[in-house]
């Protein structure tokens, strides 16, 4: 929100001001960023975003291959520990190239005879290559087409059940890949609702599954309130389905996590998002499996902590034109006839269809000019086609002209 309305004062207090205006934006200008990101939104040109993520998952009870849950036996635990670090980066402003790297770290507790034994393995998991591809903003709607690949860095060996326990697997090994398709919707008040689909293949020794997640954020620019459901649904595609026991078994310790037979899962879950400062913003997660077959029920809970640049808040960063307009940017584009420009700003700062703008010749020096006033013929999420309607200065309207819009009266 903008709070210095614009005034013809005299130039010496024209400047005290813009002084007193330049501290509050630098100051606002900390914390520029939202903290909520919608999972369609890919980055703009160029831009790029840094991912440092932990999250864990602890074990309270098995449910096996017919959906029977098995509590856990005093002595038995599971616990698994994720990091991964991840890259994204944007060729263009549709489309993003992505790579994760996950470590992992799993411990086991279990009764062996009169003793009981702990195991922990740890090492890296995975790696990640993706392609995500993303429409633009239009009436609150954007779409995104998601893919990636999964290459295991590890194998598994079989194991015979009835021999001593040496060491825990990893996960599952192999290799896997992930196509889906996801939507959002933004609301005039900047809430989320967002859903997405995919197909889904973990590893070569296990089932295809369809995987769903959908979710609504609660967005404000400093915090953001996430709930939502992921639900996994396997395609029954097991050859061991009506005989378990026939499957070559790995040494997975106290869960059924790995290894599964048509698994599946339910994990309602809810987030809370930090703003902080330009560029970084933090995201918690916790998440309550509830209920699934031929895997574990228990508690996820994570943090990641991301970095995102993008271009397109490069003016709003450097300067934020004194605050008397509630919405500020810049003209990146103009016509062949000179009659309409785009600008930097949309749907996501709140400008829509029909909204003023005034086009400003901004100087530290010579102080604000309005030079025209145009109307937005049409918005999308992060720019908008803007038709001038009226000149007021001999000044033309130009690339880099500063555009404000939401005057607060």
């Amino acid at each position: 929100m903008s709070y210095c309305k614009y005034r013809l004062w005299p130039y010496n207090k024209i400047m005290k001001k813009q002084i007193v205006c330049m501290l509050l934006a630098f100051t606002s200008s900390a914390i520029a960023n939202n903290s909520y990101i919608s999972s369609t939104q890919t980055l703009s040109d160029s831009g790029y975003e840094y991912r440092f993520e932990n999250s864990f998952f602890k074990t309270s009870s098995f449910v096996d291959y017919d959906s029977t849950e098995i509590p856990l036996q005093d002595g038995e635990s599971y616990f698994s520990l994720d990091s991964i670090l991840g890259i994204k980066y944007a060729p263009t402003s549709n489309l993003e190239l992505l790579s994760d790297l996950r470590f992992r770290v799993n411990q086991s507790s279990e009764n062996v005879g009169a003793d009981n034994k702990t195991f922990t393995q740890g090492g890296p998991e995975s790696i990640f290559i993706g392609i995500n591809y993303g429409s633009n903003r239009d009436e609150g709607l954007q779409y995104i087409l998601k893919t990636y690949f999964r290459k295991g860095l590890y194998s598994n060996e079989s194991y015979d059940p009835s021999s001593e326990r040496e060491s825990i697997v990893l996960g599952d090994g192999g290799d896997g890949y992930y196509i889906g398709v996801g939507v959002s919707f933004l609301s005039k008040d900047n809430n989320f609702y967002e859903f997405e689909i995919g197909y889904r293949n973990p590893s070569s020794d296990l089932s295809n599954e369809i995987l769903t997640n959908t979710k609504i954020a609660i967005a404000w620019k400093p915090v953001s309130l996430i709930f939502g459901v992921e639900y996994l649904a396997s395609l029954g595609q097991d050859p061991f389905a009506d005989d378990p026991n026939g499957k070559d078994q790995i040494s997975s310790g106290s869960t059924f996590l790995y290894n599964s037979i048509n698994r599946s899962y339910t994990d309602p879950y809810v987030g809370l998002n930090f703003r902080l400062g330009t560029t970084w913003r933090m995201e918690t997660k916790v998440a309550q499996r509830l209920f699934g077959t031929s895997t574990d029920l228990g508690l996820r809970a994570g943090v990641s902590f991301i970095k995102r640049i993008s271009n397109s808040n490069n003016f709003k960063n450097k300067n934020s034109s004194f605050k008397q307009y509630e919405i500020e940017g810049v003209v990146t584009k103009i016509t062949k006839s000179r009659s309409a420009v785009v600008i930097d700003q949309g749907i996501s700062t709140g400008l829509k269809k029909g909204d003023r703008v005034d086009f400003y010749h901004f100087d530290f020096l010579d102080g604000d000019a309005l030079i025209a006033t145009g109307i937005v013929a049409k918005s999308g999420y992060d720019k908008a086609i803007v038709k001038i309607m009226k000149k007021y200065s001999k000044r033309k309207v130009k690339e880099g002209t500063v555009i404000r819009s939401g005057l607060i009266r």
